[in-house]
């Protein structure tokens, strides 16, 4: 019994103890407390005022713009509808390197956002291809670029692109330009 009332006894005091630990000061330390001692003169430019106030309370400067926040734009579900204009295919070395340049026209973002190339021979025989997808969500009326590196083949006769997205399908549109 008596090895009980020790063991209470212990756990009472850890726990009274991680408490007041936890615990805010009842009061802040008074002004005066802060005030500089005789062995410790103030700085010749230091006035009593900024002495006195925290720099935590300092108000932000007026030239200082306040961070934007990032908007938030819910994903769109189902078919979403972007424009892109003519890819530009060139071959540098032993690649086939196209590059695409599309808009969200859709009212939300879009997720996931993945094209993919195919490449055909002569023969219709399908080549090896590339996929790429935007690491972010595509903004609405944004622009973004794809760049899609294939290995070059003798034999590749024509090529096609799909577009997709995590949510669903994409519906496309040709454009001239994008501004």
């Amino acid at each position: 019994m008596r090895r009980l009332s020790h063991s209470m006894l212990i756990a009472l005091a850890g726990v009274s103890v991680a408490l007041a630990a936890c615990q805010a000061p009842a009061d802040p330390p008074a002004a005066e407390a802060m005030a500089p001692t005789a062995d410790m003169a103030p700085a010749a430019d230091a006035t009593p005022a900024a002495d006195a106030a925290p720099a935590a309370d300092a108000a932000p400067a007026a030239d200082a713009a306040p961070a934007e926040r990032p908007r938030f734009v819910a994903p769109i579900r189902g078919e979403a509808e972007i424009g892109y204009l003519k890819p530009d295919v060139k071959v540098q070395g032993n690649q086939v390197v196209t590059t695409i340049r599309m808009k969200n026209l859709s009212n939300g973002a879009i997720a996931g956002l993945r094209v993919e190339e195919f490449w055909w021979d002569r023969n219709n025989n399908p080549l090896p291809a590339d996929s790429q997808r935007l690491s972010k969500p595509l903004m609405p009326q944004e622009v973004a670029e794809i760049v899609l590196r294939t290995p070059k083949a003798n034999d590749m006769a024509r090529n096609s692109y799909k577009f997709s997205h995590a949510n669903g399908a994409i519906k496309t549109q040709l454009l001239t330009t994008i501004e």
